[in-house]
């Protein structure tokens, strides 16, 4: 008697579950093969699903890898992580916007995501638009808001970098520039390198001169 072979139970994962496994395998196929070559089918089969499984997710190349950019290129460090805590100084603040910029810069989908953005930017224009205006602009107009706030406050001084905040991140953009470009031990001792500098260059230019370290 030959013995029953057992069906293999399907596992249902959600829609959220569905979408980052879409999106991870969206990232291997971009990678891989550039925006313009990439196809929604071999992505398909790398998350597990049927051609017409992804577009029940998502409508598009354009749409998944929008979903993407806006995913793993969303700002780190928020806006609302410039109040100072009880009991700490603005340079606890600035230690903290260092530590979560550059850990963010090195982990290996940031990584890959950028070089997507910076080799294949010309093929998806109105993705990287529209990532721009939902994700980057709005970043930048809350930062600003929230370093208005600081310099009437006293606890930053009025400067070049904080009526143009986005100078205070550019360190960042270029270290990110270095590393995907180098991707070796070399880029990585540039980006460490930078990070110090770029901390030492704000514990110089932001703190206002009469603020106490434990502002009210």
């Amino acid at each position: 008697m030959s013995t029953p072979q057992l069906k293999k139970k399907r596992v249902r994962l959600s829609p959220e579950v569905r979408k980052q496994k879409i999106l991870e395998s969206a990232l291997m196929e971009f990678s891989e093969y550039g925006y313009g070559a990439a196809t929604v089918e071999r992505i398909a089969g790398l998350a597990g699903l049927s051609k017409a499984g992804l577009y029940a997710h998502f409508s598009s190349k354009a749409d998944i890898f929008e979903a993407l950019l806006t995913q793993v290129l969303r700002p780190p460090f928020e806006a609302e992580q410039w109040r100072l805590l009880e009991g700490e100084s603005l340079r606890d603040a600035i230690d903290r916007f260092i530590d979560v910029s550059y850990e963010r810069l090195l982990e290996p989908g940031t990584v890959a995501t950028l070089r997507l953005l910076i080799g294949e930017s010309a093929r998806a224009p109105d993705a990287i638009r529209r990532w721009r205006e939902t994700i980057v602009v709005p970043y930048q107009r809350s930062q600003q808001a929230m370093v208005a706030q600081c310099v009437a406050q006293g606890w930053m001084r009025e400067s070049a970098l904080t009526r143009n905040f986005d100078l205070v991140s550019a360190p960042t953009l270029y270290a990110a520039l270095q590393f995907v470009l180098l991707q070796d031990e070399e880029g990585l001792r540039q980006v460490q390198t930078l990070r110090e500098a770029h901390r030492d260059l704000l514990y110089e230019l932001l703190p206002h001169p009469a603020s106490s370290a434990n502002p009210d």
